[in-house]
């Protein structure tokens, strides 16, 4: 009874068969370019969305993962979704009471007249709001592929051969340590809770959440505490040596090349339109 962050890297998808720095500078790279998409160019958002469900497909990480793991990005996913059924409905703006109209915004782009006749846009706050919700999107699916789809030493490895410092590392191997176990004491303790039919009336209390969650925390940190222990008993930790601590990717091989040229045609297709 354990959730690891990395707990589908060694089934058989093919972004489990990259190699760890190229899944790293995807895992990078893709949120960067959608978040450098303008709101005249959505199609290139629909686009690069497209790719991402593509990796997810091949990855052949459960659907339900990818709704667990979305689970706190789903407030704003929620405020975008709002905002534009609002303006669909009832065709005026929510929050925002200025903008351009939008087929002054989407006028040089090529599928600009699908985006307002297909989805109803009648506001600069929907296009707004449509652009925010394939942006978030984009990067809860690369993120969540990427992460889950790479084992865990072999990123940190791959963050250390991206030349980033090593106590950077180390911190981040903490902290991914740290949320695992604090995931883990919480699977124990809703486990626990079944098993011995507790569930008071005033779950949702204040009293009550504050003193589970405290205790919560306590026995994840000592967990956590306990690897930390661990990790310096084998010479790692902070004052670990860091080349012999962290697992170097291996060489790119050639099905590592062809999806870097898959990439880069759909990157330069995300351009082009």
């Amino acid at each position: 009874m354990h959730f690891k962050i990395d707990e589908y890297h060694d089934i058989d998808g093919l972004i489990q068969k990259l190699n760890p720095a190229l899944k790293l500078g995807l895992l990078i790279a893709v949120p960067v370019a959608a978040s450098a998409v303008p709101a005249q160019k959505p199609e290139r958002l629909a686009l690069i969305l497209f790719f991402t469900l593509v990796l997810a497909a091949v990855s052949k990480i459960p659907f339900k993962a990818f709704i667990g793991r979305s689970l706190p990005a789903a407030p704003f996913v929620l405020y975008a979704a709002a905002v534009f059924f609002y303006g669909m409905i009832s065709g005026g703006s929510l929050l925002m009471d200025y903008g351009p109209r939008p087929d002054e915004v989407l006028k040089n782009s090529a599928l600009g007249f699908v985006f307002i006749d297909f989805f109803g846009i009648k506001t600069y706050e929907q296009l707004f709001a449509l652009v925010l919700m394939l942006k978030i999107l984009i990067g809860l699916n690369s993120v969540i592929v990427f992460s889950a789809a790479t084992s865990f030493n072999d990123l940190s490895g791959a963050l250390y051969a991206f030349k980033f410092p090593a106590v950077f590392v180390r911190l981040f191997k903490n902290t991914w340590r740290y949320l695992q176990d604090f995931i883990n004491e919480l699977i124990v303790m809703q486990c626990a809770s079944r098993l011995r039919f507790f569930r008071p009336k005033n779950m949702l209390g204040i009293k009550t959440f504050a003193m589970m969650f405290s205790m919560l925390f306590i026995k994840s940190l000592d967990r956590a505490h306990g690897n930390n222990m661990a990790m310096k008993l084998r010479g790692g930790g902070f004052n670990g040596d860091a080349g012999g601590e962290f697992y170097m990717p291996p060489a790119l091989k050639s099905g590592d090349y062809k999806f870097i040229a898959i990439f880069s045609a759909c990157a330069l297709l995300c351009f082009y339109i």
